[in-house]
């Protein structure tokens, strides 16, 4: 059951980049793509200051 249906606020975000070896013995570190991976968390960690700022979303 999804944080939306209990009633919480939530953001969903999701990646268009496929690695295809997630979830599997392959997804090893070295398949990282630590630029990526550097910009979403920044681009979260700005997503939650605003929200924080504005008292969360509605």
């Amino acid at each position: 059951m999804s944080f939306w249906e209990k009633g919480y606020q939530a953001v969903f975000i999701s990646s268009l980049f496929k690695n295809p070896h997630m979830h599997s013995a392959k997804d090893t570190l070295d398949k990282i793509n630590a630029q990526y991976l550097t910009r979403a968390a920044r681009a979260m960690i700005g997503l939650m200051r605003d929200l924080a700022k504005e008292g969360g979303a509605s």
